[in-house]
């Protein structure tokens, strides 16, 4: 994954930006807002903080390194 510096001051990036950044498609970006991706908007206008985006991914590959070591 691209990381990008994150300040206080981050701006929100659009979907597109999103996409290009972790190099994914719009399928994928809408998969993840409804797994509980953070964002804000409305449909046409999603806005993203990567930061938040990044520990949110991060999270999530934790949990499922939990769950495929539980399943051994």
């Amino acid at each position: 994954m691209n990381k990008i510096e994150s300040t206080k001051d981050e701006e929100y990036i659009s979907t597109p930006e999103l996409q290009k950044i972790l190099k994914i498609a719009k399928s994928t970006v809408s998969k993840w807002r409804a797994e509980g991706m953070p964002y804000i908007g409305i449909p046409k206008a999603y806005r993203y903080k990567f930061s938040e985006v990044e520990k949110w991914l991060t999270e999530k590959e934790e949990k499922r390194k939990l769950e495929k070591e539980g399943k051994k």
